[in-house]
């Protein structure tokens, strides 16, 4: 336990130094300390919502071996079907490095498979697979209840400002192209939407048909 306080001590050090060598003053000022206790009560809200929203999921993930991580991963995978891995790390903000642990775990557990493209064979796609969608969907269904008994005690007006005050936490240079995503999503379904060409192409003894180009 000693061990692990001195190791999380000279962590935060590190940060400590690290922001404090990018920022102008050593510490805020008067206002803008006032400024940050001003949101610290909604910052603090935030932690206890995502804290109850990931929850349920957490206990489904653990007993399937998988982490935060996959679900992140698997949802885009499942959202947005030929996904190509490198928009998935840019969509994930990881590195190729820090994904391709995490597709291996998920394809570990037969959650996902992998093709090239049909016009570039360098370019891998991502598709979900039956028990990746069944997964997902297995996830979905606790956090959407939970979601849901939220939304609803929302009238109109605040079920926009809702959107609206997520909407505003995205980056403003990406928050467009990010609702656009959003809006070319699928719906899950039980069923694949792409089945392995190449299983069908074994099991009829032809070749292996090519999948959809992927997205970019």
């Amino acid at each position: 336990m000693e061990k692990n306080k001195q190791t999380v001590g000279r962590g935060c050090a590190r940060i400590h130094s690290r922001s404090s060598s990018k920022s102008s003053s050593k510490s805020p000022s008067p206002s803008e300390l006032a400024a940050i206790n001003a949101h610290i009560a909604l910052i603090e809200l935030i932690y206890f919502a995502y804290r109850d929203f990931v929850s349920e999921a957490d206990v489904i993930l653990g007993e399937t071996g998988l982490g935060r991580a996959h679900h992140r991963a698997l949802h885009f995978i499942c959202r947005h079907p030929a996904i190509s891995s490198q928009v998935l790390a840019d969509r994930l903000r990881v590195s190729r490095q820090s994904l391709s642990r995490v597709l291996g775990g998920l394809k570990a557990q037969a959650c996902i498979e992998v093709c090239a493209d049909r016009n570039d064979r360098r370019r891998m796609c991502l598709y979900p697979t039956e028990t990746g969608l069944s997964l997902l969907v297995h996830l979905a269904r606790v956090q959407a209840r939970n979601v849901g008994q939220s939304w609803t005690c929302l009238s109109p007006d605040g079920r926009e400002g809702a959107i609206d005050f997520l909407k505003g936490l995205i980056g403003g240079l990406e928050r467009n192209r990010i609702m656009e995503t959003i809006a070319r999503g699928h719906d899950l379904r039980l069923a694949p939407r792409r089945q392995s060409a190449e299983v069908r192409g074994r099991r009829s003894g032809g070749g292996a048909a090519k999948p959809p180009r992927g997205e970019k």
